[in-house]
């Protein structure tokens, strides 16, 4: 639900919220050849149940201070419930498969407060100059194979991953159908997420089984960058010609 409105020519604003809930429940079937090696089974069945919670709360002011110079400010808080039940069962005698493995049981809770910062100057006639500011995350959730014991050990969870993005740039008409971007930009991530395994192979005699790959978070990671784009609109031979870099 939102509202949406405006006070003039010089104010916008928007808020706003979200809710919502899924209960999601499945099975995960695996088969072989029975044998006396297995046991004689057909294979393993996991029943999954997933749930979450969640709701959010928005809001949007855009302030026109001139005729060339605008103002606007993002806002927005999430916050979820989730939990998580796996087992894995042999299908012949209906009992755990590798509980320690296999049982993957928990709940964790993300929220977070992100924001947008914007400002934009129109300091001539078709370009426009803008920055913005702003933050974000990835919420953190579940590892789902908890791996072979005799590996490293797989955490059940990963934290929630943030990042902070400074952008400045300018664009506008260089001449009539020529169009020209250019935009610099900084974003620093904490407790990126990463994937890992752990170290089970062929060749690793404490742990000769095929790897487990999870998430975790890896710490501090930044980016930078700048782009620049180039376009082009016009006449050519009675048709109309397109260019992009």
């Amino acid at each position: 639900i939102y509202a949406a409105g405006s006070t003039g020519d010089s104010l916008t604003w928007a808020v706003g919220g979200e809710d919502a809930r899924v209960k999601s429940q499945g099975e995960n079937i695996t088969g072989r050849t029975p044998a006396a090696a297995n046991g004689f089974s057909p294979g393993t069945v996991a029943p999954v149940t997933l749930e979450v919670e969640s709701w959010a709360a928005y809001g949007l002011v855009g302030l026109k201070l001139s005729e060339t110079f605008n103002l606007t400010a993002e806002g927005r808080y999430t916050s979820d419930e989730r939990k998580i039940d796996i087992n894995r069962f042999d299908r012949r005698t209906g009992l755990p498969v590798s509980t320690v493995r296999f049982d993957v049981e928990g709940d964790n809770s993300p929220s977070n407060f992100d924001y947008t910062l914007s400002a934009g100057w129109k300091f001539q006639q078709g370009w426009l100059l803008y920055g913005k500011a702003g933050t974000a995350f990835r919420a953190g959730s579940f590892n789902t194979d908890l791996g072979d014991p005799r590996g490293a050990p797989v955490k059940l969870t990963y934290e929630d991953e943030k990042s902070r993005t400074f952008e400045v740039g300018m664009k506008g008409d260089q001449m009539p159908g020529l169009y020209l971007s250019l935009v610099s930009y900084q974003t620093t991530t904490s407790d990126a997420l990463v994937q890992k395994d752990n170290g089970c192979r062929a060749t690793n005699p404490a742990c000769p089984v095929a790897q487990t790959n999870f998430l975790d978070n890896g710490g501090k990671a930044q980016v930078r960058g700048g782009e620049i784009e180039l376009s082009y609109r016009g006449q050519f031979l009675g048709g109309r010609v397109r260019a992009d870099i």
